[in-house]
């Protein structure tokens, strides 16, 4: 008398599917995490100094490189900032933006110029005018 097997083939395509859902739960959970350790974290309090110098701290608490032409940014030699835990964008956007400076960030790069021409800056607010 042989037994019968009594395996329930229905339930294969569900355990396939459960298991192919925790990896991408996994993977998805680990891009999360590394994408939040990409924008670290910044801590300034610096009184009449060289922007150039400040985005050396930048680049020292960051690890970000950044590439500049430094005639462009030799007029800035009396910076007063307080910056307390705020992301890198956020410093950048006002250390850079209020004084006619621009940024992208490009992988592990910040490369900094002025603005282009068909940005104005008018009241404190920045308009583009040729999209």
């Amino acid at each position: 008398m042989s037994k019968k097997s009594t395996v329930n083939w229905s339930l294969f395509p569900v355990r396939r599917v459960l298991k192919w859902g925790f990896c991408l739960l996994i993977c998805c959970s680990y891009v999360y995490v590394s994408k939040a350790q990409v924008t670290p974290k910044v801590n300034l309090n610096v009184q009449n100094i060289s922007l150039i110098k400040i985005i050396e701290e930048l680049r020292v608490q960051t690890a970000y490189n950044f590439l500049f032409n430094s005639e462009e940014l030799r007029d800035f030699n009396s910076v007063n900032v307080t910056l307390k835990n705020v992301s890198l964008r956020q410093a950048l956007d006002s250390l850079l933006l209020p004084r006619g400076l621009e940024y992208t960030i490009e992988k592990n790069t910040i490369i900094i110029k002025k603005y282009h021409s068909d940005v104005k800056l008018i009241k404190g607010d920045f308009y583009k005018l040729n999209p």
